[in-house]
């Protein structure tokens, strides 16, 4: 799942339920997990730090 997607997926998520959602901070792999610029499937670690209310 790429962040595009990640993403809309939250958004579609906090529409159904009716929630106000923040993204406070994008959260990605730590620089001892690289990413291969030619299999972007190695971007496999991320997150979202939200606010809901």
């Amino acid at each position: 799942m790429d962040k595009a997607l990640f993403t809309h997926t939250i958004t579609a998520a906090a529409l159904e339920a009716g929630r106000t959602v923040r993204i406070l901070k994008h959260v990605e792999q730590p620089g001892d997990h690289p990413v291969n610029i030619f299999h972007q499937e190695t971007s496999y670690l991320k997150g979202l730090l939200l606010y809901v209310s």
